[in-house]
């Protein structure tokens, strides 16, 4: 998500608001999954007016659980399921039980502002900040003169996104 000022880019919100573009995400995420499990349980229930098994009717309970989470503004990656609730819900590739990784391109002059979110964990989901016009600048000079860069710009402690990235991958995955 952007975190950046530029007056030649517009952003579609208007103002620069990471933290209202993530959510605004996370709707939509979860706005997906509540037609998938709206439209499961219409079949479910118009299967069961033919014939009624338990086995549906565990899978009906279970997708009225996940709507109910869902209604309440909550992706189902922080829904505690069991391992039978897993496997019956795994087929339907629910987007909002998927880890996120939300990264944040901002510049010098809001990295510090960001700075604070790099790394941050709840659950399955990691943030990560980075400044992707320094950082292709940095990486088109050699290492001395990127170090010199990196201190009169205060990113000392700069992480590239690259390698960031993939082991923040790696570790969201397990």
């Amino acid at each position: 998500v952007r975190g950046f000022d530029d007056d030649e880019i517009l952003h579609p919100g208007g103002d620069i608001d990471p933290m209202k573009d993530i959510a605004k995400m996370e709707e939509e995420v979860r706005t997906v999954d509540f037609l998938s499990i709206e439209k499961r349980l219409e079949k479910l229930e118009s299967d069961m007016k033919k014939v009624k098994t338990k086995e549906m009717q565990e899978e009906h309970d279970l997708f009225s659980k996940l709507k109910k989470w869902v209604e309440e503004e909550k992706p189902l990656r922080d829904l505690q399921l069991n391992g039978k609730e897993e496997v019956a819900i795994r087929g339907f590739k629910l987007l909002s039980m998927k880890p996120i990784i939300t990264i944040i391109n901002t510049d010098e002059n809001n990295y510090d502002k960001y700075k604070k979110l790099n790394g941050t964990r709840d659950g399955k989901r990691l943030t990560l900040v980075f400044c992707g016009q320094i950082e292709s600048e940095l990486l088109e000079l050699d290492p001395e003169e990127r170090e010199i860069f990196q201190g009169e710009y205060g990113l000392e402690d700069y992480e590239y996104i690259k390698s960031n990235f993939i082991r923040a991958s790696y570790d969201l995955m397990g």
